[in-house]
């Protein structure tokens, strides 16, 4: 079974992507900000990262950096409302998998 983890601060949104993942038969793990996801990677390696850019405290590049260490071939996938070509090509630079403007469809 796929382990997910979804670090969002948006409570409805992270249930409904778990929802989602939840779905497909993959267990899932919900952070609400970037301390809980890093604890969450520590306790257990997922096999998929989805994660918010802002988040209180650490960011999202803040538990990228954590995931690279602790398992530097996990997919991270990187979701923000505040999507800019700035953004993408750095984005693209610290090797996240796939960056995803909010609202996703």
């Amino acid at each position: 079974m796929q382990r997910v983890l979804i670090v969002e601060d948006d409570a409805v949104f992270r249930r409904g992507l778990a929802r989602m993942f939840l779905k497909e038969e993959c267990e899932v793990a919900e952070a609400s900000d970037g301390e809980q996801a890093i604890d969450s990677i520590s306790g257990a390696l997922p096999d998929l990262v989805i994660c918010d850019l802002r988040l209180p405290g650490i960011d999202g590049f803040g538990v990228l950096g954590h995931l690279k260490q602790a398992g530097p071939g996990t997919p991270f996938i990187l979701v923000t409302a505040y999507y800019s070509e700035e953004l993408a090509k750095e984005v693209q630079a610290q090797g996240v998998t796939a960056l995803f403007e909010k609202p996703i469809e």
